[in-house]
């Protein structure tokens, strides 16, 4: 019944376990304010709900569009970016090659194995996490892999890799589509943006699960060459953004000043909390872009347990190079002031 490589996956998972602070899962510590709920709901409450929306939201494609400054025929929108993840390896990468680097967001490996890809993983410097360009192009000219995934900031290490070794990366080989996941670029301000026209296998990721405080409405999208945007949109389900996240994302489009005050908070919280992580003996913390921090003790089991003990659930990390860490995101001053005080405690 079921592909035997299918039965060998592993299936995504998030522990939940009971918690007061949940700082897990670098969602935005901050709801949408009652105006702006209200206005979404003011925006749907007039539609015909028996008719399909569009399939492909177009009005909202547009207006992503404009915001961007980007033709509206290269930009695709999904139920989150992780669904673009999909449709990029649908597209691109079947019992081929897809090459990311190691520690990076999982999904990019996920998805790749799940249509029987080789995937190969470069892994990052242990000691700051940069990129090591050499070896990585190296690897890119010699597997000839479909597609590259790279998540800038990194996820879930929270730096930053230089734009102009990205800028290499692209460039080494047009027929390698090379993503540039930028979920996090909100807290970064650096992005891959300007490049778009001059780079046709160059695919930039967004969501609005971050800056934007929307994770429980799940959407992303997506910027590429109008060419290659409408080859993706082949293998596109449609329908997948219904009248509700349409109306979510226009409303936050139309309100960045929210999603700016949202942003310079987080950013000033991150900041505090990096330089308080670096006060407490026994902890490494690493500088961070994102709205999350990475940090390392002498024995993560135990001090992951000892802050759930207290109510604070944060993000347990696994895999090579990230071994005893724990990923914390930024919440609000008051749960970042408990979690140093759970952290802190003998």
């Amino acid at each position: 019944m079921l592909r035997e490589h299918v039965k060998k996956l592993k299936a995504y998972s998030v522990e939940q376990p009971a918690h007061r602070i949940k700082l897990n899962q670098n969602e935005s510590p901050y709801d949408l304010p009652a105006e702006l709920k209200n206005k979404v709901i003011e925006k749907i409450r007039d539609l015909n709900w028996n008719r399909y929306a569009s399939p492909f939201a177009d009005s909202l494609r547009r207006a992503i569009a404009k915001k961007e400054d980007w033709d509206p025929e290269g930009v695709l929108l999904q139920n989150g970016s992780n669904s673009l993840i999909n449709i990029i390896v649908t597209a691109t990468a079947i019992r081929g090659k897809l090459m990311t680097v190691a520690p990076s967001f999982s999904l990019y490996a996920m998805e790749g194995k799940i249509f029987e890809n080789r995937v190969i993983e470069i892994p990052l410097d242990p000691e700051d996490f940069s990129l090591p360009l050499k070896s990585f192009l190296q690897k890119l000219k010699k597997e000839k892999p479909s597609v590259v995934f790279l998540a800038n900031p990194n996820a879930p290490t929270g730096n930053l890799f230089p734009e102009e070794e990205l800028l290499q990366i692209v460039k080494a080989r047009k027929e390698t589509i090379v993503v540039v996941d930028e979920a996090y670029y909100p807290f970064s301000k650096k992005t891959m943006r300007p490049h778009l026209k001059d780079y046709e296998n160059l695919v930039i990721l967004r969501t609005f699960s971050k800056a934007f405080s929307a994770a429980g409405i799940r959407l992303g999208y997506l910027l590429a060459a109008p060419s290659l945007a409408r080859e993706l949109r082949k293998v596109m389900r449609p329908f997948c953004i219904n009248l509700f996240q349409e109306a979510v994302g226009q409303v936050m489009l139309d309100h960045p000043g929210y999603v700016s005050d949202v942003v310079n908070q987080i950013v000033r919280e991150r900041e505090m909390l990096f330089n308080e992580l670096k006060k407490i003996p026994g902890t490494i913390s690493y500088p961070s872009q994102a709205n999350y921090i990475l940090f390392r003790v002498a024995n993560a089991s135990k001090t992951y347990t000892s802050l759930l003990d207290q109510g604070v659930l944060v993000r347990p990390m696994h895999g090579k190079g990230i071994e005893n860490c724990l990923r914390v995101t930024i919440g609000t001053p008051e749960e970042n002031r408990l979690f140093l005080q759970a952290l802190s405690k003998p």
